[in-house]
């Protein structure tokens, strides 16, 4: 039985994204927005939700279509959802090249799934979901959540402006009060350090993402090397997680406002390059900061006690430590048209329930 809901509406749109990266890095075929080419001849990418307790999900050869369990939506994480996508897209490819008089699990299927360097765990028919969200690193909602942000962050694809930037506060507002919630109910959270971004030296570009990184609940920090500088975060590892997204989404994403607006208002030269930059940040900042005064007194107060923690644990790592901001001159003009790009900057890119028993991925 087919099934829909907003819900599910959002977890097809993450599986369809997720097997057309399969097909084309993995696969190496040629993927478009809805079809993918094999041998000069496109199929359909046709993903559909489905609830029954005898299979996790299926291909239907009449139809070409994949079919996901909705049971996947809450009880497997990502990877565990891909490596699902996997094994049915290995019976899509054979099927397209054996035709359907062979065995589902029979030989030609497992030729597939060598061929698309598919290892053992996708080519096994069952799946226990439990053991194999236990197989992938991380907590099951707390990737459940991280999803739920990537999802408000992509909403920044919006033609609506308004929406786009409703929907990046949203994120970060999601953020916040589930950090809360692991600060209430934890003591002790470990601290993780990891680096998002290396530039040859210190610029503008690096300082805007220590800005912004800083309200999505890491402690970003500049660490000098030789002929290097790297933006390291510290914080806990679904935080990491998010500012390693966030780093390459915002990358990219500000080349992109620098181009536009240089081009549309006459900017020239570094300094109003650095000045645009200085200015993204200042207003994504008074943005952000803006949400955060709305917020409720509660969170308000507790999110200071969250922030004060990091601090204080981040101080016991690394000691004390210091930011020097840039000294460079400013250009008003160019910093002013960054301030206001700021204000409506989105950040799009181009949880733990268990479920029992064997099922089957039958096609």
């Amino acid at each position: 039985m087919q099934v829909y809901s907003e819900t599910i509406a959002h977890f097809l749109q993450n599986a369809h994204q997720w097997a057309k990266e399969i097909l084309s890095s993995e696969c190496h075929l040629k993927v478009g927005q809805k079809r993918f080419t094999v041998a000069h001849t496109t199929y359909p990418l046709n993903i559909i939700c489905f609830e029954g307790k005898d299979r996790l999900a299926y291909f239907e050869p009449n139809f070409f279509r994949i079919g996901l369990n909705t049971s996947l939506i809450t009880n497997a994480k990502p990877s565990v959802i891909k490596d699902i996508l996997r094994h049915e897209i290995a019976h899509y490819f054979t099927h397209i090249t054996y035709g359907d008089k062979i065995k589902p699990h029979g030989e030609e299927f497992i030729h597939t799934c060598h061929h698309f360097g598919f290892d053992s765990k996708i080519q096994d028919p069952q799946m226990n979901v439990a053991l194999a969200n236990d197989f992938y690193e991380g907590d099951l909602e707390n990737e459940k959540i991280l999803e739920r942000i990537k999802n408000l962050l992509a909403l920044g694809q919006s033609n609506n402006p308004y929406e786009a930037q409703l929907a990046t506060a949203k994120a970060n507002q999601l953020m916040i009060k589930h950090n809360i919630s692991q600060f209430s109910d934890k003591n002790h959270e470990k601290l993780y350090v990891d680096h998002v971004y290396t530039a040859k030296r210190k610029n503008q570009k690096i300082s805007c993402l220590y800005e912004i990184l800083s309200h999505f609940l890491v402690r970003p920090l500049l660490f000098y090397g030789h002929q290097e500088i790297r933006l390291q975060v510290t914080g806990s590892k679904e935080n990491i997680e998010l500012a390693h997204y966030l780093a390459q989404t915002l990358s990219h994403k500000l080349d992109e406002l620098w181009l536009a607006n240089k081009n549309k208002y006459s900017l020239k030269g570094l300094k109003a390059k650095n000045s645009f930059y200085q200015g993204v940040a200042k207003g994504f900042n008074e943005r952000i900061t803006e949400g955060k005064e709305q917020m409720p007194l509660f969170e308000k107060n507790q999110l200071a006690r969250l922030e004060r923690s990091l601090d204080q644990d981040i101080k016991k790592i690394f000691g004390r430590l210091s930011y020097s901001k840039s000294s460079s001159t400013i250009d008003t003009y160019s910093q002013s048209i960054g301030r206001r790009v700021g204000k409506g900057l989105t950040i799009n890119q181009a949880l733990k329930k268990k479920t029992g028993g064997l099922l089957e991925w039958i096609r």
